[in-house]
């Protein structure tokens, strides 16, 4: 019976953290990163989501909009389903402009693996959000945040 790369860690390494870390910046009526400055979106209410919707973690963005989520100890099936897991701007996008929608919602274009440590017996799994999309209605959407290199 093959044993998986998770269920190997979790038998050796404890416990196991993984970090999320992003920014969510924004402009109005432009893309970032082409010929325009995006201002963080500060105090926003950022949540990891995953499994139909299960929130594994939460965190509050800085005045900068960054932003890092932490999880310690997921179950196997947490772990194993993090790469497909989003981060999730909870805060109504109007605290950030009164001009955007009310009922628009940020929601990261995926994660990106930034690497893998181990300390003592700890595992520590890294990711890096890879930018947001504005869902303002059916199939309509705009890129707010592009990954930094």
């Amino acid at each position: 019976m093959a044993t998986s790369i998770t269920e190997t860690h979790l038998g050796i390494c404890n416990p196991i953290s993984v970090t999320i870390t992003g920014n969510v910046q924004c402009c109005i009526n432009s893309i970032v990163g082409v010929n325009v400055t995006a201002t963080p979106f500060p105090n926003a209410t950022v949540q990891l989501i995953c499994l139909q919707q299960n929130v594994l973690a939460n965190t509050t963005t800085s005045s900068n909009g960054a932003f890092t989520l932490t999880l310690i100890n997921g179950s196997p099936t947490q772990l194993a389903t993090l790469p497909t897991c989003q981060v999730l701007v909870v805060t109504p996008l109007t605290s950030y402009n009164a001009t955007l929608p009310g009922n628009g919602r940020l929601l990261s274009m995926g994660l990106q693996l930034a690497g893998v440590n181990v300390a003592g017996t700890s595992l520590n799994i890294l990711f890096n959000v890879l930018g947001f999309i504005l869902n303002i209605g059916i199939n309509e959407y705009i890129r707010l945040d592009w990954p930094t290199p």
